[in-house]
């Protein structure tokens, strides 16, 4: 769980008339992220009675933006066995990414994410891909074509 986004008052020395801030969940299993949600609600709940009993025009406001669903491991998909044959990598990872990718998978259709790059280096301050990385993922494009075409 992240905290991406916090914003609200005006200066140092106010009490902010109002603080929002925006919050990201990524777990391996949707279950385990409802678990963790109804924690972080029930919490929620609390805190707004207790604000409200101190002050009624305040309280604490909780609303949900997306749901994405993960992309489940789907060893035999015919996503995954192409990007095998494209890369000759037969290792499967896992890793608790946020993509569209759950919700094509939801929609029945086989999917997988892959890419040039590590994350180690993705989704910060001077992010960078190798060159090298580069030219495996346009590698892999061009065989796809190719797969595609024939």
């Amino acid at each position: 769980m992240t905290i991406g986004k916090v914003d609200g008052g005006t200066a140092s020395n106010i009490l902010a008339r109002r603080c929002s801030f925006i919050w990201d969940l990524r777990t391996p299993e949707m279950a385990q992220g409802d678990v963790i949600e109804a924690r972080f609600r029930e919490a929620a709940e609390r805190l707004d009675a207790e604000i409200k009993s101190r002050a009624p025009e305040g309280g604490v406001v909780v609303t949900r933006r997306t749901n994405t669903p993960g992309l489940a491991i789907e060893r035999d998909s015919a996503a995954e066995t192409l990007a095998r044959a494209l890369t000759g990598d037969n290792e499967t990872r896992a890793v608790a990414y946020a993509a569209e990718a759950g919700l094509f998978q939801r929609a029945g259709i086989p999917t997988v994410i892959c890419g040039p790059g590590s994350i180690e280096q993705a989704h910060q301050p001077d992010e960078w891909i190798e060159i090298s990385q580069i030219e495996e993922g346009a590698l892999f494009m061009r065989r796809l074509i190719e797969r595609l075409s024939a």
